[in-house]
């Protein structure tokens, strides 16, 4: 619920009309609250979520004033002026409550009366974004100095227990990861739930919510004795309590008090099983007593599985009592799977122009943490990288390091983009990737297809690929040259139309005039041959000639040469294969070659 106070006739029609606006157009509940000011606002101070006053900014901090607690837990609280130029959110601008973020909702406020959001909190308005959500571990909190280094233009400096933690703080603005604690330097931030690594000083600590603590009672358990258990288990697992997530428990414990309070002491719910549920979840110490006592043989670990599907970091542990007579409580701990299985996203940028980049290519970039691939295509897709990401650029040469790069850094536990120009299958990364990974099975892989050159010079050129065509590359740094010469004459000998990659390097020139004299002792000197260099870039040439007058000194190693099959003409400026043969093939299927 949003209050919103008026006092004046002016404010109070204004607030109408925002009420209306918020309840009709963006589905808040909002309601004006009567009486003065003071009454009114100390009435939505405890029934809710937030306060919108029609008031000037003095008279409202004074109001307020007695009223503040805990910046966690107090209404966002935004002011009006009488004419309803100018919305300024002066508390809560970053607390999270059932209507947003104060300074969310001061945008939404002015959009709906074409007023002004006035926001001073420092870090939106240098475009970072804010961890006051997030579970600080109260010792180690230094958000207001880490702000105000980041504000000064210092990089934050994160270290993550495991990559996937990073999700965590999305938005919050650039950062730098780095693998080592010891490498941190202010200002840094941590994201961990363990209590056994050193923390340097001055560091903050965010506490992923990820642990469940299962416990089982005795009726009439002392709470202390239950809380003196669940400790217990996070001590011995070195986890710190704000990692703690949920308590849970069989349906039986769903109403006893000192499950109750153990769930208040955290701030975290209770999550309650049926016993049957419980009782299908395998559990490393069952018992006779809880299955004669509740209907199940495991109550702590099985409801902490239960509610994670994820492993035991403790097994059950007994309390201590706190009086005479037997232990009254037991204790486990677990935790939620963790992805800590590596991604790796081969990626094809196309051909060169922006539009040409698949949008799923687009999508990926912007998921990964870390990029790798040639420093020329990596500078083509900046845009669509994370600013968080590590990006690694590499010159021509070294594919095999690249890509083992990719896949070591990938079984580390991060999502790793290996990029390419065109297709990462066609003569690129994709291969050497995959046979980096041979046969394990510990990553997943996503190899998302690109427009390779040779699809793009076809289209430029028409439809030059309309029947049986191949791809060859010429560059024999990986090929050997008389593997490349049994392909050319075999595509030659089967009227394929060619299309060839790597064709002519400033060391290696000689390979075309090759392959053109071979082609000519099979198909007519008429051939058509397309030359496309550069293409979709704007330093884009097009060529179009015969094979017979095929200038090879106009190629190099972004050119890609179509060479037509028996069947392929010049249809004006368009190189068309025909989709079905004509009657002229029967010469040449005879053996006929070089028919004029």
């Amino acid at each position: 619920m949003i209050g919103v106070i008026a006092v004046t006739q002016n404010g109070r029609a204004a607030a109408n009309n925002l009420i209306d606006s918020l309840n009709t157009q963006r589905g808040c509940r909002a309601k004006l609250l009567s009486g003065p000011a003071k009454t009114a606002i100390q009435e939505g101070w405890t029934t809710c979520d937030a306060l919108i006053c029609f008031l000037a900014v003095g008279a409202t901090v004074r109001l307020v004033a007695p009223l503040c607690t805990d910046k966690r837990y107090d209404p966002p609280v935004l002011c009006v002026n009488e004419t309803a130029e100018w919305v300024i959110p002066i508390l809560g601008g970053h607390n999270h409550t059932g209507a947003g973020a104060g300074n969310d909702l001061a945008k939404t406020v002015a959009e709906l009366l074409g007023a002004t959001a006035v926001v001073t909190t420092a870090s939106d308005s240098h475009g970072l974004g804010n961890i006051d959500h997030l579970f600080v571990d109260p010792d180690h909190d230094y958000r207001p100095a880490m702000m105000r280094a980041r504000i000064d233009g210092a990089t934050l400096q994160v270290w993550a227990e495991h990559p996937h933690y990073l999700n965590l703080i999305d938005g919050i603005g650039p950062y730098s990861v780095v693998d080592r604690i010891e490498d941190l330097t202010d200002p840094a931030l941590l994201i961990t739930s363990r209590t056994d690594i050193p923390i340097p000083e001055g560091a903050t600590v965010i506490r992923p919510q990820h642990l469940v603590v299962g416990v089982g009672t005795s009726k009439g358990c002392p709470p202390d004795e239950l809380a003196q258990a669940a400790q217990a288990v996070l001590n011995n697992a070195n986890r710190h309590p704000r990692s703690v997530r949920a308590i849970a428990s069989v349906t039986a414990k769903a109403d006893e008090p000192a499950v109750r309070a153990l769930a208040d002491t955290f701030g975290v719910p209770v999550l309650i099983f049926p016993p049957e549920v419980l009782a299908s979840i395998p559990v490393p110490n069952p018992s006779a007593h809880p299955l004669a006592a509740v209907g199940t043989p495991s109550v702590a670990e099985a409801s902490a599985l239960a509610a994670t599907h994820g492993d035991l970091l403790v097994e059950k542990t007994v309390s201590i009592p706190t009086t005479q007579g037997a232990a009254m409580a037991t204790a486990a701990v677990a935790t939620d799977p963790v992805n800590t299985r590596g991604h790796l996203l081969l990626l094809g940028m196309g051909p060169g122009d922006p539009n040409l980049v698949p949008p799923a290519t687009r999508e990926a970039l912007a998921q990964a943490d870390v990029v790798i691939g040639l420093d020329q295509y990596l500078d083509r897709c900046r845009q669509w990288i994370s600013p968080n990401a590590d990006i690694r650029p590499s010159g021509l040469g070294n594919e095999t390091g690249r890509a083992e790069d990719a896949v070591a850094t990938a079984r580390n536990g991060h999502i790793v983009a290996l990029i390419s120009g065109g297709d990462i299958g066609t003569f690129a990364m994709a291969s050497p990737a995959l046979e980096a990974l041979g046969d394990a099975d510990d990553i997943d892989v996503t190899v998302v297809p690109g427009i390779t050159a040779s699809l793009t010079a076809a289209a430029l050129l028409g439809a030059p690929l309309g029947h049986d065509h191949c791809n060859i590359s010429l560059s024999n740094l990986m090929t050997p040259w008389a593997v490349i010469q049994q392909r050319v004459q075999a595509a030659a000998m089967g009227d394929f139309v060619i299309c060839l990659y790597n064709p002519r390097s400033k060391d290696r020139n000689w390979q075309l005039d090759w392959v053109k004299e071979t082609l000519l002792a099979h198909r007519s000197s008429s051939t058509p041959v397309g030359l496309v260099t550069d293409a979709s870039r704007p330093t884009q040439n097009i060529v179009r000639t015969t094979l017979g007058e095929l200038d090879t000194s106009l190629v190099d190693m972004l050119t890609m040469v179509v060479i037509g099959s028996s069947q392929t003409e010049w249809m004006g400026p368009r190189m068309v294969t025909p989709r079905g043969y004509s009657d002229k093939y029967a010469d040449f299927a005879q053996g006929g070659t070089n028919a004029e």
